[in-house]
């Protein structure tokens, strides 16, 4: 009988790749998080499985659209340039990401979209807009079954 295969979760895969990066982690001082922290002012990236599917219903490889979003508030500075580095960031960082590991999972991305700027985001009010990049990557995920 075949083992049922659930796909761990992605993210935290994603996460703990861009968080081994030095040069990720300089440009995104607020942290990778689920959602915006309360400090809004620092960069910031947030990491979401944006759509997914099982090559076959007896396959251990699936297919997952990651988006990385780059974030950083109005009162910085230069606020969106700073939200457009975490994205590229991300993206340089994904893109030599070549069977590599996390848990019982190996993986390989390819960039698809972005870096790319999107509205910023006014639900603080239109004084304190909160500046968006956003890249997306498809991921080839192997998912290793172990023995019963």
């Amino acid at each position: 009988m075949d083992a049922e295969v659930t796909l761990p979760w992605i993210p935290g895969a994603i996460r703990a790749l861009l968080l081994a990066d030095p040069v990720f982690v300089e440009a995104c001082p607020g942290g990778v998080t689920p959602r915006a922290p309360s400090d809004v002012t620092r960069p910031y990236a947030t990491v979401q499985a944006a759509g997914n599917y099982q090559m076959d219903q007896s396959s251990t490889v699936f297919r997952p659209l990651i988006q990385i979003d780059g974030w950083c508030g109005g009162t910085s500075a230069s606020p969106q340039p700073l939200a457009w580095r975490v994205a590229a960031e991300a993206a340089r960082v994904l893109s030599t990401a070549r069977n590599a590991a996390w848990g019982d999972l190996h993986f390989t991305a390819r960039i698809t979209d972005g870096p790319m700027e999107l509205s910023p985001d006014v639900s603080r009010g239109p004084s304190l807009p909160v500046y968006r990049a956003v890249i997306r990557a498809e991921l080839t995920v192997h998912v290793r079954i172990s023995p019963v």
